[in-house]
C-alpha cells in the first residue's frame, strides 16, 4: 500500500508540473519568434538550445541564442531599417547601403550614436558568395552612384547578416574628375546614398532634418515645434504674412520653421544633381552660387518672398529646440547648442535622450508588434534606456532586453 501511495503521490505531482514545462516551451518560442521575426513549430531545431537555458531559469542565455539566429538581422533588423530607410517608410524599400548599416552595426554590437555619426559603410564580403551567385560590386557604379550591389543581394536567398564587411570611410562622387572620393562630413545612416537621395532631393533641406528627429527621435514635426523661440534661423523663402496675416505666421508657421531652419544649415553643402546620387559642395562648382564655401544654391532660393529672412552662407546649425517646450521632451546632452555639418548635428541627436527612448519604441515595435507610445509608458521606457545606456547603447541588449520585458507580452 506504501508503495501505491508512493507512485501516486509522484504520478500528481508530475502531472501538476507538466503544464509549467508546457509553458515554458510556449514562451521560450515565442521569445524566438519575436527575435527572428518568424513563425517556427515546436521542434525546430533552434530551440533545443533553448529550452536547454529557459527550463534552468537563464531566460538571458535564451534570448542571446535567439539573437544569434540569422533571422534576428534578416528579417527583424532588416525590416525595421528599411522602414526607416525611404519617406514612405515601407518594407518594400528593399536592400540599400542604409539597411546594410545598421544590420552591421547591430550585428558588430557597436556603440548605436554610431547610426549617426560613423564613418564606414557595408557592402558585401563577395569571397563569402556561394560560388553560382555574382554580383555587381564596382564600388562607384555598382554601390556609389546607385543600389546595383544591393539590389543583386536582394535577389537570391543569402544569409546578408553573415556576408556583410565593413569598409572605412564613406565614399561620395566627386564630379569635376568623375572619381569617387572620403566623405569630409560622415554621419552614418544620416549621409548615406539612399537618405540623402530621399530627402535632399529639390526642396530646401528642410527634409532631412524631418525625417531625422522623425526616424531618431521618433517625433513628428508637430511635436517638436515652438512658438517662443527666436525665429532668426528662418530663411527667406518663408513668408512671414501668410495670406497678408502676420499673426497666422506666429502662431502656425514660425513653431516648425523655428526648428527645421535652424538645424538645416547642417545639410548647407547637400545636394543631388541631374539625379545623380550624393554629391558635396564645391564638387560641381556650377550648381552652386554666392558663396565660396560650396553652400547648394536651393538653400537660398526664392529668396524674395521675404528677404530679410535669413541668408545661409556655411554649413552651420543652432539648436533651437531647446526652449522649454522641448527641453524635458527632447532631452539634450552633450555640445547641443550648435555646430558645422551633419556630424556635429548627429553627435547632438544621437547623445539625446530621447534618441534612446526612440531606439526603444523602434525595437519594441520590431519584437513585440504592438505600438508603444512614449509618453504613455515613461516608467518602461527609462528603465529600458537606462538598462540600454548602460550597456553602451548595445542594440542587441536592448533587443533581448525588450523581448524579454513582460510589457512585450501584454
Amino acid at each position: 500500500m506504501n508503495s501505491f501511495l508512493i507512485l501516486l503521490a509522484c504520478a500528481i505531482v508530475s502531472f501538476r508540473a507538466a503544464p509549467v514545462l508546457a509553458q515554458t516551451e510556449v514562451e521560450t518560442k515565442k521569445l524566438l519568434e519575436r527575435l527572428s521575426g518568424t513563425k517556427v513549430p515546436f521542434d525546430d531545431a533552434r530551440l533545443e538550445k533553448m529550452k536547454a537555458q529557459t527550463a534552468a531559469g537563464n531566460w538571458q542565455g535564451a534570448a542571446e541564442i535567439a539573437t544569434s539566429d540569422p533571422n534576428f538581422l534578416n528579417v527583424t533588423i532588416k525590416q525595421m531599417a528599411q522602414k526607416m530607410s525611404t519617406r514612405d517608410e515601407s518594407i518594400a524599400a528593399g536592400l540599400n547601403d542604409f539597411v546594410t548599416f545598421f544590420m552591421g552595426v547591430v550585428r558588430d554590437d557597436m556603440d548605436a550614436r554610431k547610426l549617426l555619426t560613423g564613418d564606414f559603410f557595408y557592402m558585401a564580403d563577395v569571397s563569402k558568395l556561394p560560388a553560382d551567385i555574382t554580383v555587381r560590386a564596382d564600388l562607384q557604379t555598382d554601390f556609389v552612384q546607385n543600389n546595383n550591389h544591393y539590389s543583386d543581394l536582394d535577389r537570391v536567398a543569402l544569409d546578408i547578416g553573415a556576408i556583410l564587411k565593413k569598409e572605412s570611410g564613406q565614399m561620395l562622387l566627386q564630379t569635376s574628375t568623375n572619381t569617387i572620393v572620403y566623405n569630409p562630413d560622415p554621419a552614418g545612416l544620416l549621409t548615406t546614398r539612399t537618405f540623402i537621395n530621399a530627402h535632399a532631393i529639390a526642396g530646401t533641406n528642410r527634409r532631412p532634418v524631418e525625417f531625422t528627429f522623425r526616424e531618431f527621435m521618433c517625433l513628428g514635426i508637430d511635436e517638436w515645434s515652438d512658438t517662443t523661440v527666436s525665429d532668426a534661423r528662418i530663411g527667406r523663402d518663408i513668408d512671414r504674412f501668410p495670406g497678408g496675416d502676420h499673426t497666422k505666421f506666429q502662431v502656425s508657421c514660425k513653431g516648425c520653421h523655428t526648428g527645421m531652419d535652424g538645424f538645416r544649415g547642417a545639410f548647407a553643402k547637400w545636394n543631388l544633381i541631374d539625379g545623380r546620387p550624393v554629391q558635396f559642395d564645391a564638387m560641381n562648382e556650377a550648381n552652386y552660387s554666392g558663396f565660396s564655401d560650396g553652400i547648394a544654391a536651393k538653400m537660398n532660393g526664392n529668396g524674395t518672398v521675404f528677404f530679410n529672412g535669413f541668408v545661409t552662407k556655411d554649413s552651420s546649425w543652432v539648436n533651437n529646440a531647446r526652449g522649454p517646450a522641448n527641453e524635458s521632451l527632447l532631452g539634450w546632452r552633450g555640445m547641443a547648442d550648435g555646430g558645422f555639418g551633419v556630424k556635429s548635428f548627429g553627435e547632438a541627436v544621437s547623445n539625446s535622450s530621447r534618441f534612446s527612448q526612440c531606439l526603444v519604441k523602434r525595437a519594441f515595435e520590431a519584437v513585440c508588434r504592438h505600438e508603444l507610445v512614449i509618453k504613455d509608458r515613461k516608467g518602461y521606457v527609462q528603465e529600458q534606456v537606462t538598462r540600454f545606456e548602460s550597456n553602451k547603447y548595445n542594440l542587441k541588449k536592448l533587443f533581448q532586453s525588450v523581448a524579454l520585458s513582460k510589457e512585450c507580452a501584454q
